[in-house]
């Protein structure tokens, strides 16, 4: 989520238990608790930094687990 918006640029993203996440382009997650007035959730921000940029990734918040694939670039095209 740059500057606060989903991107369309074909970056991972995945929505678990209210959390929304989105791989950023120079790696690292940006992560959005979705609000709910009704229930008394806030809404909350943050970021999860990798020093690889990430081709997908899954989350398992049972286990407070995140998995990640790096990225590679394939050096003969």
């Amino acid at each position: 989520m740059e500057d606060g918006r989903v991107t369309r640029d074909g970056l991972a993203w995945d929505l678990v238990n209210g959390i929304l996440a989105q791989a950023r382009p120079n790696g690292g997650i940006s992560c959005v608790q979705m609000p709910c007035y009704i229930k008394g959730i806030p809404e909350r921000r943050w970021d999860v930094l990798t020093e690889f940029s990430i081709a997908e990734f899954a989350i398992d918040a049972s286990q407070d687990l995140l998995a990640a694939v790096e990225f590679v670039e394939d050096e003969n095209q």
